[in-house]
């Protein structure tokens, strides 16, 4: 009764993500566009973007575009299978937060853990999409289990793993450290087994806790190479560093980075992992609550389970250097929460379980828990709701438009230029919003080859913008409507999409 009662959740869960995948098409978030291009670019011995620009690709990183050669050269053009790719990693991993949960944790708290990881908002919400995150998640968890495991199959497969997760994500980099800091953890009651047996290929490795050290440490040296690569062809290491650079300024004085603590709080542990924004106070509250209990809990789980030390030492440096990277970086989008969300969850659970064995109130721990998993399945209602009744594909009626009347060899404009690109197959640039007025943004666009320009009814870019920053869709709009030369071409009220065609004065 309990192996179908887990298979029915899990059944469930699987159809709520991928009901909440069918809203999230391929083209929605102009991040998934560019990870495709490049697969595709990469299938063909190069990482470019096929746009106009001739400047040369520093960010993102490669990893996810390599995950995707093959499954985007079998669907292409018809991309929305590559769904599937999220929907898998999501399922590879909640399986290994049920496995980290099981050397934690007794039954039946590794399934609690994994189906909080799996209910936790910010995972529905992101269901399908073509992102990083998500396969980095499960990069994540397959190097923390295997890594802290003994024998030696599982320590390579490890390294192999962490190495592709630091491709795939900047914070890999932290993974790797933290997995080659864990391991002077280890109890002396129970000693590390070396990690190659004696003969010809066993000298070719250290044994022991040095040997798996440096397995971590060389598996930073392809992100290394990369950076390098990057540097010599772009002149910078990764944009990811500049991005930093410049959120950080953001944060220059100490009221600036409390708020922006409490926005963290409120935004990875209450809104991404129970689902509750509102009222304001509400979310910090459950954040608050979720973070302190996760820090209680692995501070637990490091007495308590000696032998798993190792573990939950990595488990807990990797998530404080996330912490302390966030920190000092503005964002506030819950996405950045992935990666910390089955950790914390874990130790959340070790917090309650810990809390019940010692007789202290052991029904409010699990009321509270109980509450928080409500909390978050009623937001999971919502998305999914949402899900359903948006769009199959992204503009499809309009991007079709596009594909049948750019002229050959002309460019169209776009604030989505790669999502544009991907989905017509026509080369797209991004408008010069530098320039000061309509006028001289539309001779600028007609030097650089646009014979259209396409906008969208309402566009606020997110991560990086500031909370309520302009509507640059609606600012755009307005540019076309008052610049010479330019008349509309397309409308399609119900896509909320318009098309201008560039002519000549």
């Amino acid at each position: 009764m309990k192996t179908r009662l887990i298979l029915l959740a899990a059944a469930l869960a699987a159809g709520m993500h991928a009901a909440v995948s069918l809203g999230n098409p391929v083209g929605l978030i102009e991040d998934d566009s560019v990870q495709i291009l490049l697969a595709r670019s990469l299938r063909h011995g190069a990482f470019a973007l096929p746009d106009a620009n001739g400047v040369p690709i520093s960010d993102p990183l490669p990893g996810l575009a390599l995950l995707l050669m093959a499954p985007a050269w079998l669907v292409e053009p018809n991309w929305h299978p590559l769904r599937a790719v999220s929907l898998l990693s999501l399922a590879v991993a909640v399986f290994f937060a049920w496995r980290l949960g099981r050397r934690l944790l007794p039954e039946p708290w590794p399934a609690i853990a994994a189906g909080l990881t799996a209910l936790s908002p910010v995972l529905v919400r992101h269901a399908g999409l073509v992102l990083p995150d998500i396969p980095y998640l499960a990069l994540t968890l397959i190097a923390l289990d295997l890594g802290t495991s003994r024998g030696t199959p599982g320590v390579v497969l490890a390294g192999l793993a962490a190495s592709l997760a630091a491709l795939v994500r900047p914070h890999g980099a932290f993974l790797c450290l933290a997995l080659a800091a864990g391991l002077p953890c280890s109890s002396p009651a129970a000693p590390e087994a070396p990690i190659a047996r004696s003969g010809t290929a066993g000298r070719l490795f250290l044994k022991g806790k040095r040997a798996r050290g440096l397995i971590f440490l060389a598996s930073l040296v392809p992100l290394i190479l990369w950076l390098a690569r990057n540097k010599l062809v772009a002149g910078v290491s990764t944009g990811y560093a500049v991005n930093w650079r410049m959120q950080a300024a953001l944060l220059g004085d100490l009221g600036a980075q409390l708020s922006h603590a409490i926005g963290l709080l409120s935004s990875f542990f209450g809104g991404g992992m129970a689902g509750i924004t509102r009222p304001a106070w509400l979310g910090l509250a459950a954040g608050a609550l979720v973070a302190a209990s996760a820090a209680f809990g692995a501070a637990r789980l490091m007495q308590s389970r000696r032998e798993e030390q190792p573990l939950v030492f990595s488990m807990a440096a990797y998530a404080i250097m996330l912490l302390a990277l966030h920190l000092t970086w503005s964002p506030e989008d819950s996405r950045y929460a992935i990666p910390l969300t089955p950790l914390a969850w874990l130790f959340v659970c070790g917090a309650v379980q810990r809390s019940a064995s010692n007789g202290r109130s052991p029904m409010l721990g699990q009321g509270l828990l109980m509450l928080l998993a409500l909390s978050a399945l009623w937001m999971d209602a919502r998305l999914v709701r949402a899900g359903l009744h948006r769009n199959r594909s992204y503009q499809p009626e309009t991007m079709e438009w596009l594909r049948r009347n750019t002229p050959p060899g002309a460019r169209i404009e776009s604030l989505k230029y790669n999502t544009v690109m991907l989905l017509t197959g026509r080369m797209a640039l991004p408008p010069p919003l530098h320039l000061s007025g309509p006028a001289e943004w539309a001779a600028a666009s007609r030097a650089a080859g646009v014979a259209l320009l396409h906008v969208e009814d309402s566009f606020r870019p997110g991560g990086f913008v500031p909370p309520g920053a302009a509507d640059i869709g609606a600012a755009i709009g307005a540019w076309a409507r008052a610049a010479p030369g330019v008349r509309l071409a397309y409308r399609n009220a119900s896509e909320g999409a318009s098309v201008f065609e560039l002519k000549e004065p």
